[in-house]
């Protein structure tokens, strides 16, 4: 267990504030948490808010393994849209009248951040 701990807080100190991939999602690595009696899990961010993910998962770093310009892209590709799925999920919250395209394509993303 405790290699298992070393490996993942090193992995996270590591790639903290990074984008990587999960599974076929790019996500932001936020941070570890260790609950006692239960698991390890990353903390990242992506299209449904902030939430913790079990460190049976695997995430693939991206930051190096990209050319430099093709990583920065990604990364202010992936600020603009964080901040426009917290605007559709206020959207929801205040003017509850999404259309029916945008209830379809993003519906889920706004009810897990209200």
């Amino acid at each position: 267990m405790e290699d298992n701990l070393k490996y993942f807080t090193e992995f996270v100190e590591k790639h903290k504030g990074e984008l990587v991939l999960e599974g076929f999602d790019v996500v932001m690595l936020e941070g570890f948490e260790d609950i006692p009696d239960d698991d390890y899990y990353y903390v990242v961010t992506g299209k449904q808010g902030t939430f913790w993910l079990s460190c049976v998962a695997d995430l693939y770093p991206l930051k190096d393994v990209l050319p430099e310009a093709q990583y920065n892209r990604m990364l202010e590709t992936y600020k603009l849209n964080v901040e426009w799925w917290k605007s559709l999920a206020e959207r929801q919250v205040t003017d509850n009248k999404m259309s029916a395209w945008e209830n379809k394509w993003f519906g889920d993303a706004c009810e897990q951040r209200v």
